[in-house]
């Protein structure tokens, strides 16, 4: 596995370990009702946008044929998730 491979795996696999502290906390202050995503949904859109990023890197590796605008595209998506769970 490649570094790159590596450290996505790693930030994966360390979102999972705090994903069930994540939900305690909002089940803990959860609203009555809410129209917004749930923090589940979130965690889940998350865990797949990593699953994409990691599989994305096997196959183009560093030099692959991947357009850096879809590059971006994607990291963006990812940090907006992130943010998004944040708040």
């Amino acid at each position: 596995m490649d570094p790159i491979s590596e450290s996505l795996a790693e930030a994966s696999l360390r979102f999972k370990r705090v994903t069930g502290e994540i939900l305690e906390a909002y089940e803990a202050r959860r609203p009555a009702s809410t129209n917004q995503v749930t923090p589940a949904q979130l965690a889940e859109a998350i865990e797949q946008f990593m699953a994409v990023a990691i599989n994305l890197d096997k196959d183009q590796g560093e030099t692959g044929p991947i357009y850096k605008d879809d590059v971006s595209q994607l990291g963006d998506y990812g940090i907006t998730l992130l943010a998004d769970l944040a708040t």
